[in-house]
């Protein structure tokens, strides 16, 4: 057994192709805020978060921004941002896709 449920692999070509255009289309406009991403995980890469300080339920690191902050599928298939600085999350696309869709291209 690979994990529960949730950890099965939702994401689909779209984010290997995100992922794979990264250089290119690397930010997520939220809330008026522009969200640069370093990296996106690659689904057979990604596990189960188990740090200390997350004492919610079950979630899998998916990529990181160029502060550092994590972008974390949820088990109800959303996306969470973690800042670190402010030790919050916030739901910033309802899935994966929704959040590849709405990447845009880096003004560099």
């Amino acid at each position: 057994m690979r994990w529960r449920w949730c950890s099965r692999a939702l994401q689909g070509d779209q984010f290997e192709l995100a992922r794979k255009n990264l250089w290119l289309r690397n930010i997520f406009l939220y809330g008026g805020e522009k969200i640069v991403l370093a990296c996106l995980i690659r689904d057979e890469d990604t596990r189960p978060l188990k740090v200390p300080w997350w004492k919610r339920k079950e979630v899998y690191l998916i990529g990181v921004d160029l502060d550092g902050n994590f972008l974390l599928r949820h088990c109800d298939v959303s996306v969470r941002y973690w800042d670190h600085e402010a030790q919050s999350e916030q739901k910033i696309a309802s899935s994966v896709d929704d959040l590849v869709f709405e990447l845009t291209e880096s003004e560099e």
